[in-house]
């Protein structure tokens, strides 16, 4: 898959921060095969997905 990140920090002290990070796009194909025994057919499965401006996360960080 393929994603894109954007952020930003603000640092409260030297090592202390916190965080904002959004992804504005990100896409994810999986393709997956398998065989359940021998003699049977293989069994397949494929995903796409595209997503946008999901997964926000907060931080808060500490830098040694």
């Amino acid at each position: 898959g393929i994603q894109a990140a954007a952020g930003v920090d603000y640092y409260l002290m030297e090592g202390f921060f916190f965080g904002f990070e959004i992804k504005p796009i990100s896409f994810i194909y999986a393709y997956s095969t398998q065989i359940p025994a021998p003699g049977l057919e293989e069994r397949q499965a494929e995903t796409t997905t595209l997503s946008f401006f999901t997964q926000p996360f907060l931080k808060v960080g500490f830098r040694f």
